[in-house]
């Protein structure tokens, strides 16, 4: 039943445009991190103010991915930039190593993100949503996997490695 309903939200969810509710397209991210919600809801059984609570620590943490990638962006921009000025000089030799422990700063903070994510979530819940939770967690990633798998060899782009 409960698969029955989230299948039946997530059709409705694509099925149904948001320009004709009368709001804005909905990005990519913007339908996983809705459907994220929802398996989380369902799965930890949670109330309408903890679903609200976790919706928010979603969205504040796309958005510093989002802030992370970008700083990253740069730091590779300014990377290129040095090197296409021909040999480093000892001075540039040293912006290129504070640069690159940037990048390497930045790599670690989203690779640690997710992490962070799942703590600050345990942290809203109680212990039984906790096992829940620790109960679920490897079944959505899978899905997740299965989800993103299935939309790459529609578009004909194969199967990533596992």
């Amino acid at each position: 039943m409960i698969r029955a309903s989230v299948a039946a939200a997530i059709a409705f969810a694509v099925a149904v445009p948001a320009a004709t509710l009368g709001a804005a397209p909905a990005s990519v991210e913007d339908r996983a991190r809705d459907f994220l919600v929802l398996r989380l809801k369902e799965a930890l059984v949670l109330t309408d103010g903890e679903t609200a609570e976790v919706r928010e620590l979603i969205h504040h943490s796309e958005d510093r991915r989002r802030e992370l990638r970008a700083a990253r962006a740069k730091i590779e921009e300014e990377i290129r930039r040095k090197l296409g000025t021909g040999t480093p000089g000892k001075g540039d030799a040293a912006e290129l190593d504070r640069l690159v422990g940037e990048a390497n700063r930045l790599d670690e903070e989203l690779a640690l993100l997710p992490e962070k994510n799942n703590r600050d979530l345990q942290r809203m819940l109680t212990p039984e949503q906790r096992a829940k939770l620790i109960l679920f967690r490897p079944r959505m990633q899978e899905e997740v996997r299965r989800a993103i798998r299935q939309r790459l060899e529609a578009r004909g782009a194969g199967t990533p490695p596992n």
